[in-house]
């Protein structure tokens, strides 16, 4: 995503099985089934919380890839009362836990509640936000995204990402084509039948390009997209012949 600048070496394609590309979004899952027993949405909240010292670092578009293209919808939560992850963070924590004791001081005196009652996240506040789009890369970056082939698998908790992150790709992919004519107002596909029919010849053969940079392979073999048997295997020599046409053109 970074490492693609125009004219420079670098990434020029890349293949990914299953790719797990925004940590935040797991949250949104954790209410659906998922019909694999290996890996379910408890196991990875546990392997988030292995990893991530604190929610802000699975909120880094680096990990999360899928926020370079929008936002996360959501806030940074709150660390866990009384896991402070570092001594800094310990002191700002009980440095909270005095003011809030003293909040509640006052509550109880005013309106005769119990100093037991209430706690720090009474203060907290929770904001919903929606997602919002981002244009990645920005002209300005001077990047020009490699080439994807992305397999997926249907029983894959992370088939809805690997989705998403095609889509992404394409809509980048179709802006940076657009972005050639200046002058010329970039458009997404919904909006092709605003123009007039040349134009919208045009654009639809940019969208075909744009697409054909992006193969999303979808399976059902279970997780296991590029496994040891028979047919992982072979999947995994077709995008190997893959990476090496695009690597020689």
């Amino acid at each position: 995503m970074t490492e693609c600048r125009a004219g420079e070496a670098g990434v020029v394609a890349a293949a990914v099985s299953n790719p797990l590309v925004d940590w935040v979004g797991l949250d949104e899952g954790q209410e659906s089934e998922l019909r694999s027993a290996a890996v379910t949405p408890y196991r990875l909240d546990v392997l988030r919380r292995q990893l991530f010292g604190k929610a802000e670092h699975y909120f880094d578009p680096f990990v999360s890839p899928l926020l370079f293209f929008r936002s996360p919808g959501q806030g940074v939560p709150q660390a866990p009362s009384g896991v402070p992850s570092d001594d800094l963070e310990h002191l700002a924590y009980l440095e909270r836990q005095d003011f809030f004791r003293q909040q509640l001081g006052l509550s109880a005196m005013s309106s005769g509640l119990s100093h037991n009652e209430g706690s720090d996240t009474d203060f907290r506040e929770k904001p919903t936000r929606r997602k919002a789009s981002k244009r990645y890369p920005s002209k300005s970056l001077g990047l020009r995204l490699p080439l994807f082939n992305i397999s997926s698998d249907s029983v894959s908790p992370f088939a809805e990402q690997a989705d998403e992150l095609a889509s992404e790709l394409r809509k980048s992919f179709l802006r940076q084509a657009q972005m050639t004519d200046f002058g010329r107002k970039i458009l997404l596909p919904d909006e092709f039948d605003d123009v007039d029919e040349d134009d919208q010849v045009e654009r639809k053969a940019m969208l075909a390009e744009a697409n054909g940079k992006v193969l999303l392979e979808r399976t059902q073999s279970g997780l296991g997209v590029w496994d040891g048997s028979k047919e992982g295997v072979e999947r995994v020599k077709n995008v190997a012949a893959w990476l090496g046409q695009k690597l020689v053109g």
